[in-house]
């Protein structure tokens, strides 16, 4: 007979270890009856996207069903490509099965220039945080396709978000939310922050804003018996003692770098297949070129050969792609 609140571990033959416990709360066996943890089905592979294909793809998909669910307005290119997804720091984590991607999610790390996509609706709240002196980042661009939802690939995929936000020292993982999801992502030790309220002035979109308080959950879970616990001991084990994403990171975000620093790959993704760079404002096309670098920046723009023989005026004085372009034809 297995006591109350005693743990037991069992390795899956995809090499996880999966724990059990009769003391486990209600909420943690409807989200077991639910699929939401175990084995990935089979074919399903995780990871960080940085190829071009992958990268369309996944951005493809969220629009696809931001827009049917009246999250977003259409657009051209038929992809979500907002500045955030521009940036080299910006993480998206995939899920692939069978050559098709099934799950997304980006990372946004906070910044003085950006700040975060939360920041529309709860910048009081984020700015508190701000002050405070957190190191903040966001997951965003969370989309599971309907024959996928029964399943892991949503907690996986927060496992990557975790990792990727412990490897660059972050103390608090934001979401804004659907208030129906709420229940799992406290009982995954996320912190319900302000009111429900729409996350777009434009669309009815109601959300809440949720925090993973990073440092507080690893201090929280540090000494943590079997014995203890089992909802948060759980989350010890999976976020924590077994993540099977946290010595990758390094990896995938040298594959994502390489790939920003490559001038074809970025013309294709941002001239070629979008036409993000023809929405942006002056003032985005100047936080683009810093972030990138200006020597870059202009690579893409189809200008590095010419910039070494003329003289072009600073970028603080283009007032738009269009008249940018003028100075490269």
């Amino acid at each position: 007979m297995i006591a109350e609140n005693v743990l037991v571990a069992s390795i899956t033959e995809e090499g996880d270890t999966v724990c059990m416990q009769q003391g486990k709360s209600r909420r943690m066996k409807l989200l077991e009856r639910m699929g939401c943890f175990g084995p990935l089905p089979a074919g399903v592979k995780i990871y960080r996207a940085s190829t071009l294909s992958d990268l369309c793809e996944a951005y493809r998909l969220v629009y696809d069903n931001f827009l049917k669910l009246g999250y977003i307005l259409p657009n051209s290119s038929s992809m979500r490509i907002r500045l955030f997804e521009a940036m080299p720091e910006t993480a998206t984590f995939v899920a692939k099965a069978n050559g098709k991607i099934v799950g997304v999610t980006s990372v946004v790390i906070d910044t003085p220039e950006l700040g975060l996509p939360a920041d529309k609706a709860f910048k009081p709240e984020i700015d508190n945080l701000r002050r405070k002196g957190r190191i903040i980042c966001e997951g965003t661009n969370w989309i599971i396709t309907p024959e996928y939802r029964r399943t892991p690939v949503m907690t996986e995929l927060m496992r990557c978000c975790f990792a990727h936000a412990v490897a660059n020292h972050c103390t608090d993982l934001l979401a804004d939310i659907t208030p129906t999801h709420k229940s799992f992502y406290e009982l995954m030790d996320f912190k319900a922050i302000g009111s429900e309220r729409s996350s777009s002035p434009d669309l009815d979109d109601p959300v809440v804003l949720v925090d993973l308080p990073i440092a507080e959950t690893l201090e929280n879970v540090a000494d943590l018996g079997i014995e203890d616990d089992f909802d948060l001991a759980y989350v010890k084990v999976f976020y924590v003692d077994n993540n099977p994403y946290s010595n990758q990171i390094d990896t995938w975000a040298s594959q994502a770098e390489a790939a920003f620093r490559n001038p074809v790959f970025l013309r294709k993704f941002f001239l070629d297949r979008t036409d993000f760079l023809d929405t942006c404002t002056p003032e985005e096309l100047q936080i683009i070129a810093r972030r990138w670098g200006e020597d870059l920046f202009l690579d893409v723009m189809g200008h590095s050969v010419l910039n070494h023989s003329i003289a072009l005026p600073k970028l603080e004085y283009v007032s738009s792609l269009t008249e940018f372009r003028r100075y490269i034809a």
